[in-house]
């Protein structure tokens, strides 16, 4: 393959990359937002009648969840690749979304929380490395300022969304049932247009096309010398100055 042609595919699929994982974390946000947008149809459900109280249990569930998700799934990623664990994360989180909207008891909706805080950490870790992979060094701090734009926009749409949803059904349930739908349409486009390296396609690696040094998290170790997925580096974060 000549230079042109590695350019125009490179060209093609970066657009490719940006585009998927842009709306894939954006799309995280229909489901992370559904039991905010049903909150108030909850407590006001007179087979439910659930209380601030426990509405806030489920709540702090999530986050707890997706607190220590955050912790598990960047090393996750780097083992298993963004592909595998963005694609479950997202069908886990949808499927979770589901159920809920089907719940009818605090235990089921707190289970389903934390099942949901889980797969919803599997997003940014993920796909920020994904990006990685196909935007070298020099350009990233451009291009990532483009991408982070999916958390304002994604959380701006999907609660609306969510609210719209229960407004025309007339039931709560739906403002789980269809930001569930929308998501795996959003998980479709993923698995067909999302690649995890320019060598999965037959590129070279970004820093070979751009000509730069491979990055290290140590200057004295080679690039094949980095541990993936290791707890190495988030325990380096904690105990370095």
């Amino acid at each position: 393959m000549n230079s042109t042609s590695i350019q125009s595919k490179f060209r093609i699929w970066r657009w490719r990359i940006f585009t998927s994982t842009w709306l894939s974390y954006a799309g995280f946000y229909l489901t992370r937002k559904a039991f905010a947008a049903a909150k108030i149809s909850l407590s006001d459900d007179p087979d439910l009648a659930f209380s601030n109280a426990q509405l806030g249990v489920i709540d702090s569930s999530f986050l707890t969840a997706y607190m220590i998700g955050q912790f598990m799934n960047g090393p996750l990623a780097d083992r298993l690749g963004p592909r595998r664990v963005v694609l479950a994360g997202l069908i886990v989180s949808i499927v979770a979304c589901a159920m809920m909207g089907l719940a009818s008891a605090i235990p089921v909706f707190v289970t389903l929380a934390i099942i949901h805080g889980v797969a919803q950490a599997t997003g940014w870790p993920s796909l920020v490395k994904n990006m990685s992979a196909w935007f070298s060094p020099r350009e990233r701090g451009q291009v990532m300022g483009w991408w982070c734009t999916n958390y304002a926009i994604g959380g701006l749409i999907a609660t609306p969304f969510a609210a719209l949803m229960i407004d025309t059904f007339g039931d709560w349930r739906f403002g789980f049932f269809m930001p569930s739908l929308a998501l795996a349409g959003i998980a479709l486009i993923f698995f067909f247009a999302q690649k995890d390296h320019p060598e999965d396609v037959g590129l070279p690696s970004v820093e070979s096309f751009h000509g730069e040094p491979e990055a290290v998290l140590d200057p004295t170790e080679a690039p094949e010398d980095e541990p993936e997925g290791a707890w190495r580096t988030i325990a380096e974060v904690f105990t370095k100055n």
